[in-house]
């Protein structure tokens, strides 16, 4: 994978970085999910940028054939392990979603539950006797 422009393979490795760093944060309590989509977001444009820049230089007639394979095949393979990483990091996302939207419906419950304690309280008069 040394004959990849060198651009490219920096694209590559910032991504992987990011991926580990995401895989980390999903390992707290309450990872930043939004920071998390901004930076995926940045860093995949930039690996996409170069990917295009790389399929119009291999347009060119200086790639022979076989170079054109070649780097095809090893821009595949870090582009597939890439998209398992991803994979695991969107099921930490999803996982953490539903415990987020599981905790809220308990949440609310406890609130129904409390205003109806209150509302119970309300409808009781205290009736002074006085005689």
């Amino acid at each position: 994978m040394d004959f990849l422009p060198q651009d490219l393979l920096n694209s590559f490795d910032v991504y992987t970085h990011m991926q580990g760093e995401h895989l980390k944060a999903l390992e707290a309590p309450e990872p930043d999910i939004e920071t998390m989509n901004f930076e995926r977001s940045r860093n995949f444009a930039e690996l996409e940028q170069q990917l295009r820049s790389l399929l119009r230089q291999m347009q060119t007639p200086a790639f022979s054939d076989e170079v054109r394979a070649d780097m095809a095949q090893a821009c595949n393979r870090r582009i597939q392990t890439l998209l398992d990483r991803d994979a695991i990091i969107t099921e930490g996302i999803r996982q953490h979603k539903t415990t987020l939207s599981r905790q809220m419906q308990e949440l609310k419950k406890g609130k129904t539950a409390v205003n109806g304690y209150g509302a119970a309280a309300q409808g009781r008069a205290l009736v002074r006797l006085s005689g």
